[in-house]
C-alpha cells in the first residue's frame, strides 16, 4: 500500500467517521454518491463568504508596483490564499460529503 493511500484513508477515517458503518467494497460508490450530493444554502452561503473573506485577506494595495513585483505578489497572494480557502471552505465541503455519506447509509438500510 502506497504511503499517499495509506494517508488518504487516516484523513478519511478522521473526516467522515460514517464510513465505518459502510462496508469496504461500498466505500468508492459511497464517497462518489456523497461528493454528488447538492450543496445546500447553508454550504452555498458558507463557501460564499470564504471565497470573500479570502479575498479581503489577500488584497495588497501597492501603489503601481513594477510588473515583476506585481507578477510575485500574485503568486505570494495564491501561496497564502490556496491554505486559507482549504480552512475557511473546506468544512462546508465535508459537511455536504457527511450528508451524502448519512443518505447512502440510509438508502442501505432502507434497501
Amino acid at each position: 500500500m502506497d504511503i499517499l493511500d495509506q494517508g488518504q484513508r487516516w484523513i478519511e477515517r478522521r473526516l467522515y467517521p460514517e464510513l465505518e458503518r459502510i462496508a469496504p467494497h461500498h466505500r468508492q460508490r459511497a464517497m462518489d454518491r456523497a461528493r454528488a450530493e447538492y450543496f445546500d444554502t447553508i454550504e452555498l452561503v458558507g463557501i460564499l463568504a470564504a471565497i470573500a473573506a479570502t479575498t479581503y485577506l489577500t488584497r495588497y494595495g501597492l501603489v503601481a508596483p513594477a510588473p515583476a513585483s506585481r507578477f510575485w505578489v500574485a503568486i505570494i497572494n495564491f501561496i497564502v490564499a490556496f491554505p486559507l480557502l482549504i480552512l475557511i471552505a473546506g468544512p462546508f465541503y465535508v459537511r455536504r460529503n457527511r450528508r451524502g455519506l448519512q443518505a447512502f447509509i440510509e438508502q442501505q438500510r432502507n434497501a
